[in-house]
Protein backbone atom coordinates (compact mmCIF):
# COMPACT_ATOMS: atom_id res chain seq x y z
CA UNK A 1 0.00 0.00 0.00
CA UNK A 2 2.92 2.35 0.74
CA UNK A 3 4.31 1.70 -2.75
CA UNK A 4 0.98 2.71 -4.27
CA UNK A 5 0.89 5.89 -2.20
CA UNK A 6 4.44 6.84 -3.22
CA UNK A 7 3.74 6.12 -6.87
CA UNK A 8 0.55 8.17 -6.74
CA UNK A 9 2.48 11.12 -5.31
CA UNK A 10 5.05 10.87 -8.12
CA UNK A 11 2.31 10.73 -10.75
CA UNK A 12 0.45 13.69 -9.28
CA UNK A 13 3.58 15.83 -9.12
CA UNK A 14 4.59 15.19 -12.74
CA UNK A 15 4.63 18.44 -14.72
CA UNK A 16 2.92 17.73 -18.04
CA UNK A 17 4.66 20.66 -19.72
CA UNK A 18 8.10 19.23 -18.95
CA UNK A 19 9.92 17.47 -21.77
CA UNK A 20 9.88 13.73 -21.24
CA UNK A 21 6.75 13.80 -19.08
CA UNK A 22 5.02 11.20 -21.22
CA UNK A 23 8.02 8.86 -20.96
CA UNK A 24 8.07 9.36 -17.20
CA UNK A 25 4.36 8.57 -16.94
CA UNK A 26 4.83 5.49 -19.09
CA UNK A 27 7.53 4.34 -16.67
CA UNK A 28 5.12 4.89 -13.79
CA UNK A 29 2.59 2.71 -15.62
CA UNK A 30 5.14 -0.10 -15.75
CA UNK A 31 5.94 0.42 -12.06
CA UNK A 32 2.25 0.22 -11.20
CA UNK A 33 1.86 -3.02 -13.14
CA UNK A 34 4.88 -4.46 -11.29
CA UNK A 35 3.42 -3.49 -7.91
CA UNK A 36 0.08 -5.08 -8.75
CA UNK A 37 1.76 -8.26 -10.03
CA UNK A 38 4.07 -8.56 -7.01
CA UNK A 39 1.28 -8.28 -4.51
CA UNK A 40 1.30 -11.73 -2.93
CA UNK A 41 -1.95 -11.10 -1.12
CA UNK A 42 -4.35 -9.85 -3.75
CA UNK A 43 -6.25 -7.66 -1.36
CA UNK A 44 -9.37 -5.96 -2.63
CA UNK A 45 -8.02 -2.60 -1.45
CA UNK A 46 -4.82 -2.99 -3.50
CA UNK A 47 -6.76 -4.00 -6.60
CA UNK A 48 -9.30 -1.21 -6.18
CA UNK A 49 -6.76 1.56 -5.62
CA UNK A 50 -4.41 0.10 -8.21
CA UNK A 51 -7.09 0.13 -10.89
CA UNK A 52 -8.15 3.66 -9.99
CA UNK A 53 -4.55 4.88 -10.08
CA UNK A 54 -4.08 3.18 -13.45
CA UNK A 55 -7.09 5.00 -14.91
CA UNK A 56 -5.89 8.37 -13.60
CA UNK A 57 -2.39 7.68 -14.91
CA UNK A 58 -3.73 6.90 -18.38
CA UNK A 59 -5.68 10.17 -18.39
CA UNK A 60 -2.59 12.12 -17.34
CA UNK A 61 -0.48 10.34 -19.98
CA UNK A 62 -2.95 11.41 -22.68
CA UNK A 63 -2.78 14.99 -21.41
CA UNK A 64 1.03 14.84 -21.57
CA UNK A 65 0.85 13.60 -25.17
CA UNK A 66 -1.51 16.47 -26.01
CA UNK A 67 0.97 18.92 -24.47
CA UNK A 68 3.71 17.49 -26.70
CA UNK A 69 1.49 17.90 -29.76
CA UNK A 70 0.81 21.54 -28.85
CA UNK A 71 4.55 22.25 -28.55
CA UNK A 72 5.35 20.68 -31.92
CA UNK A 73 5.54 23.13 -34.83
Amino acid sequence: MIDLAELTHCIASTDLERRGASDLLLGYMHDLQDILRQSKLKALVIDTFGNRIENLLREKYLLACDAIDRRSP
